[in-house]
């Protein structure tokens, strides 16, 4: 597979190639880090006890014992400021779709056999970074004004952030720079004659015109080749018996 990428690709200047392969590495980590975050139940947690720990998720919440582990679906249906858990759940899925969505027109715009034409899907690319910017932050956002709002949520027990909360953060920087890159890239778009192996740019002046001459020559004399005839010896004895007839009328 990358041995047909490295043949069918036509080359085109490293300073060019970077910002493509800079968004593809941005897209990609925040696609991880978004989807980890969004699997682990580690938003927040807290201790109750000594022997008890919560691990609060945006799907479900965990309570371990010493002995035991429960997990419940989060958030109930009669708490208080769940419209704020919802959102985080609804931004987090979205950014992970946008970070894969990102990651895949990236790539095709790599893999293209003429870079030159991709000036539109990059464009695309730039948006669709800035779409998963816009849901990654808004994931965590919304985390935080839940876990902020004491005089209308209930969250003394929730406790502090935790790992997929930092998670969730990451990938929103990663969506950031990954608009830095996407712009780097649309103003990058090569032209053809930046190009130097595959669809050169046949306008360029490194392909002077041929001139077709309209002057044809043609040959004035064509050579006389001279047949020789040979003589065999009966022949030589006909002729000397009758002298009256030439090489020529036997011929």
């Amino acid at each position: 597979f990358f041995e047909y990428l490295r043949f069918s690709m036509p080359k085109i200047p490293k300073e060019r190639k970077l910002p493509i392969i800079l968004t593809m590495l941005f897209a990609l980590s925040g696609l991880l880090l978004s989807a980890v975050a969004c699997g682990i139940p580690l938003w927040s947690k807290s201790t109750t006890s000594s022997t008890t720990k919560v691990e609060t998720g945006i799907w479900q919440t965990c309570v371990y014992t010493s002995v035991t582990k429960l997990c419940t679906t989060y958030p109930p249906a009669n708490m208080e400021c769940r419209e704020f858990v919802l959102l985080t759940e609804a931004m987090s899925i979205c950014a992970t779709c946008f970070f894969s969505f990102v990651l895949i027109a990236t790539f095709k715009v790599f893999i293209s056999k003429a870079p030159w034409t991709t000036k539109k899907a990059r464009l695309v690319v730039a948006c669709l970074a800035f779409m998963s910017s816009l849901f990654s932050n808004a994931s965590w956002a919304f985390w935080v004004a839940f876990m902020e709002s004491d005089t209308r949520c209930p969250t003394q027990s929730i406790g502090s952030y935790s790992v997929s909360f930092g998670l969730a953060v990451a990938a929103a920087a990663c969506a950031c720079l990954s608009i830095l890159s996407a712009a780097w890239m649309v103003g990058a778009t090569p032209t053809g004659s930046q190009c130097a192996v595959g669809y050169p740019d046949f306008n360029d002046s490194i392909y002077p015109t041929l001139e077709r001459s309209t002057k044809l020559s043609y040959p004035t004399s064509y050579p006389y080749v001279q047949q020789t005839n040979t003589v065999t010896p009966h022949l030589s004895s006909y002729y000397a018996r009758n002298p009256e007839v030439s090489e020529m009328d036997v011929h």
